[in-house]
């Protein structure tokens, strides 16, 4: 049987995505991938502000995705000045 609740969930789902890609919206994992392969070229530690420049995001977006990949163990941060500054 068809619902109208699932047929209008699926509609946003669509033209979310659809949006995001045509728009030029990068999705949580895209950022991810993107942080490694920077980070992987750098020879030095990068700061958040940094990364954000370089992936055109803001700064809050670069610190969330930096502390989720430490969380997972696939990125370290330096402390300087009792902040997480370099990566």
């Amino acid at each position: 049987m068809f619902q109208h609740n699932n047929y209008m969930s699926f509609h946003k789902y669509v033209l979310k995505r659809y949006h995001m890609k045509s728009h030029g919206v990068k999705r949580g994992e895209d950022i991810d991938r993107e942080i490694l392969n920077y980070l992987a070229e750098q020879d030095w530690p990068v700061t958040t502000e940094m990364v954000a420049e370089k992936l055109g995001v803001s700064w809050n977006t670069a610190q969330t995705h930096l502390y989720k990949l430490m969380a997972e163990g696939k990125v370290k941060g330096r402390k300087w000045e009792d902040k997480i500054s370099g990566y």
